[in-house]
Parts: structure tokens; C-alpha cells; sequence
């Protein structure tokens, strides 16, 4: 009972957030989490735990999506306080209990040639939302099969996944084939269509491993399938979901990182998760290379770019 009032909840605080942007000229649509109640059975939808609020925002009639600085600048403003500015998204204050996460886009590459044509699919599939009967946007099903792929492959390179976002998937999965027919036609409504996206930005291996997982794990059946699934690399995302769990919270490098007397990180446990981040992305190499090669790069690049945002001054 706690959980399905604790949804209802955070249902209203999407609505809130979704309402406040818009009356900024601001389109936005709910990633994950809240997004995929909607996916499960009724009778389990109640009882998903509710995390924290992930809100893709962009500008209404802007060709590139957004002016980053202007909505930083508005977070600002609403946070009153320093901003804790990623490479794709931006922690935001507005609501007292529920942490808010305003992404620019909804997820990235590691590689940035990748990077660039997932950026570009962002953009020309930004209209692939449809509304909730609660009043805020989610991904339709085509999309979110991509969308959510991106993010299970960013993860299990640079810092674990667990199973709740493999299920998540599953019933992603079932969305999609069981309202085909309703999908938007040309709306990556076919799931041909979903896979030759999946390969042209570099997700075909990690998803024959997905796929894997669905069918030997989750008892899939084979015409839920996206494409042909490969023993060898879903056996060692599966070792790699037991081991480390969401965001490696059960591996030894999570358990040594240092915190300070209010739980926050030290610079030494910052400069610690950079080596523990690539040295994950290197025990992967030779599975995904081309994402792989670039994890250092990555490092360096989300460094620069939280102190760079911190430097940058607002007017109120």
C-alpha cells in the first residue's frame, strides 16, 4: 500500500514538473523509471518502487533541441543553490522530496563519433512521446526500446546494472509487440525498423546479450526477440548484473570508495571512481571496443564539463 500511494505520488510530481517547464515554452517527456509503470500489468504497476524523476526537456521550435545555458540557467535559478551540471542531464531542486533529473538528451555514447548520430537520432525522434492519462509525456514503445538500450549499455560499461532494469526491459519489450499495430506508422513501429536504429549506433552486441538474458532468464518467448541472441556475451552480462548489482553497489571498488563526514565524495574518491570506471570499461574491452576505447576520454570529458558549469555565473 505504501508503494502504490508512494506512486501516485511521484505520478503528480511528473505532472507538476511537466506543467512547470511547459509554461516556459518547454516540451518534456518522463524517461524511465515513473514512465515504465505504465508498461506493467495493472496488477503489478502499483507496486514498482518509485526512484527519482528523469525529465528529457527541450525548447519548442528550436532546431538543436535546447540552449543549454539558458536551461541550465533556469535550474539554477529554481535550485538557489549550486548545480550538479553531467554531460547529459543536470540535478534540479524543484520538488522538496523527489530528486529531479532535467536531461539535455536522453542518454549518450561513450564513443563521441557515436555520440554525434545518437544526438541526431535524439532529435529527429523527439516527437515520439504520447501522453499519459495523468497529464505528462513517455516514450512510445519503438522509442523506448532505443532509448532505454543506450542507457543499459552506458551502465553495464561504466558503472553496473541490476535486474530491475532488465525487467523494466522485458516489459518494454512486451509493449512493443503487443501494441504493434497501434504504434504511429513510421515511428519506429516496426521492429525491423528498431534494429537497423539499434546497429547503426552500435547497440547490436549488447542487445543479442539483452536478448540472451530475456529468453534464458525472464523465459521470453523467441518472437518477443529483438534479433538472434548470443550465449557468450549475454552469460557475461549476466555474471556482470550478479556480481556489481545497480550502479556496482555490490562490487569491491563501490565498497572502497571514500565519502566525506556528510557522505559525499572526496577528490580522492572522485580521482578512485575514475580509475574503477576505466578499469571496468577495460575488463569489457575486448567484448565492446569501440565503446570501450573511449572510457578515459569519457572521464576527462565529465570532469571538465561538472567544473566548467560550476564556474559559470548567473543572474538571478
Amino acid at each position: 500500500m505504501r508503494l502504490e500511494e508512494r506512486n501516485k505520488q511521484v505520478a503528480l510530481e511528473c505532472k507538476y514538473v511537466t506543467s512547470f517547464f511547459a509554461q516556459g515554452n518547454y516540451e518534456s517527456c518522463v524517461l524511465k523509471g515513473q514512465s515504465n509503470t505504465y508498461l506493467y500489468p495493472k496488477g503489478l504497476r502499483g507496486l514498482r518502487t518509485p526512484g527519482d524523476i528523469d525529465l528529457w526537456v527541450w525548447e519548442k521550435g528550436c532546431q538543436c533541441l535546447y540552449d543549454k545555458k539558458r536551461l541550465v540557467g533556469i535550474l539554477w535559478k529554481i535550485s538557489g543553490k549550486q548545480l550538479d551540471v553531467a554531460v547529459h542531464h543536470a540535478e534540479c531542486g524543484i520538488l522538496p522530496k523527489t530528486p529531479v533529473e532535467v536531461h539535455f538528451v536522453p542518454s549518450f555514447a561513450i564513443n563521441p563519433f557515436t555520440d554525434y548520430k545518437m544526438r541526431r537520432f535524439w532529435a529527429k525522434h523527439s516527437d515520439c512521446i504520447r501522453q499519459t492519462d495523468e497529464g505528462f509525456n513517455v516514450p512510445t514503445a519503438g522509442f523506448n526500446l532505443i532509448f532505454q538500450m543506450s542507457h543499459i549499455y552506458r551502465h553495464v560499461l561504466l558503472e553496473g546494472i541490476g535486474f530491475r532494469q532488465l525487467i523494466d526491459y522485458y516489459f518494454v519489450l512486451k509493449s512493443f509487440y503487443d501494441h504493434m499495430s497501434l504504434e504511429p506508422k513510421g515511428k519506429l513501429s516496426e521492429s525491423k525498423t528498431v534494429m537497423k536504429e539499434m546497429e547503426s549506433l552500435g547497440m547490436k552486441r549488447i542487445t543479442s546479450a539483452v536478448m540472451w538474458i530475456m529468453k534464458e532468464v525472464f523465459a521470453m518467448k523467441d518472437e518477443y526477440l529483438l534479433c538472434k541472441v548470443s550465449e557468450k556475451y549475454g552469460r557475461e552480462l549476466l555474471n556482470e548484473v550478479l556480481v556489481g548489482g545497480n550502479f556496482g553497489q555490490s562490487s569491491d571498488e563501490h565498497a572502497k570508495l571514500k565519502v566525506d563526514d556528510e557522505g559525499k565524495e572526496t577528490f580522492v574518491s572522485k580521482v578512485e571512481g575514475n580509475f574503477a570506471t576505466i578499469k571496468r570499461g577495460m575488463k569489457l574491452f575486448w567484448s565492446y571496443p569501440s565503446e570501450c576505447l573511449w572510457v578515459p576520454y569519457l572521464c576527462i570529458k565529465a570532469s571538465w564539463v561538472r567544473n566548467y558549469w560550476r564556474k559559470v555565473k548567473f543572474e538571478r
